[in-house]
């Protein structure tokens, strides 16, 4: 758990400050899914749950494990504990994260499925263990290491076209839910877009956070991200256009 963040965005000058969009964001990571386990098993060397059958499912069709439903479930009850219900309610529409929705046991929750907010589409490569990838899309390989930001997968979407839905995401946020509560329920590398958006991180640093090893940085399965306009410690609302505050959580795992 990391404590309160007090963080500025970029304001455009000699603007009235006004609330727009949500006081509160909430992004939550689904819970730990089959693709998540196949690649934690890759990296203890073994590559048995890439089987044919799993190489011919695409990634939207993931299921979360047993696991990953038990940290939705804990993951609700620290939703619960800490916001007890939201304005809005919106989830991807890949199968782990509505799975994730559905565990958190929410009451009343009302959930908008929106396919803007899936997971970025690393198309042919993307239910492949790393040595079909290398052997298979050698060119894939060679064009990532140029520059992997803007690198475009076979088949898929790069980076910064991932960060364009999000904006896309943002703008609907600050044109329909102003002043609300608002959960969002999707993926690991939609929510370092978020951040790039909401943060304004360029591109040079986003590649090192995406790559990052550092436990208190890394996006883990059931992680939160809240973004806020409230103060933590006094209450009051800032009017404004942009989050002042920034609150990252582990959900099963608050120590």
């Amino acid at each position: 758990c990391r404590l309160w963040r007090m963080f500025r965005t970029l304001r455009t000058a000699m603007r009235a400050p006004s609330i727009v969009g949500p006081i509160d964001l909430v992004l939550l990571r689904h819970g730990e899914s089959e693709g998540n386990l196949a690649k934690e098993k890759i990296l203890d060397g073994s590559a048995d749950l890439f089987s044919d059958k799993f190489q011919q499912r695409h990634t939207s069709n993931y299921r979360l494990t047993s696991l990953g439903r038990k940290q939705s479930a804990e993951a609700g009850k620290w939703l619960k504990e800490n916001f007890g219900s939201f304005d809005r309610h919106y989830v991807s529409e890949y199968l782990r994260a509505m799975e994730t929705a559905a565990h958190l046991n929410i009451p009343d929750a009302r959930w908008t499925l929106d396919f803007m907010l899936r997971e970025r589409d690393k198309g042919a490569l993307s239910s492949l263990p790393p040595d079909v990838r290398k052997e298979r899309f050698p060119l894939d390989e060679k064009m990532k290491k140029m520059d992997p930001f803007y690198w475009v997968p076979t088949g898929g979407e790069s980076i910064a076209n991932m960060c364009i839905r999000v904006q896309s995401s943002l703008n609907y946020f600050d044109a329909t839910c102003t002043g609300l509560k608002v959960l969002v329920v999707c993926h690991g590398n939609l929510m370092n877009g978020f951040r790039m958006r909401i943060e304004r991180v360029p591109k040079s640093e986003y590649v090192a956070m995406d790559k990052t090893t550092d436990p208190n940085e890394e996006i883990h399965n059931c992680q939160v991200l809240w973004y806020s306009k409230r103060n933590p410690h006094t209450g009051e609302i800032v009017a404004d256009q942009s989050y002042r505050w920034l609150k990252s959580v582990c959900t099963w795992n608050t120590a």
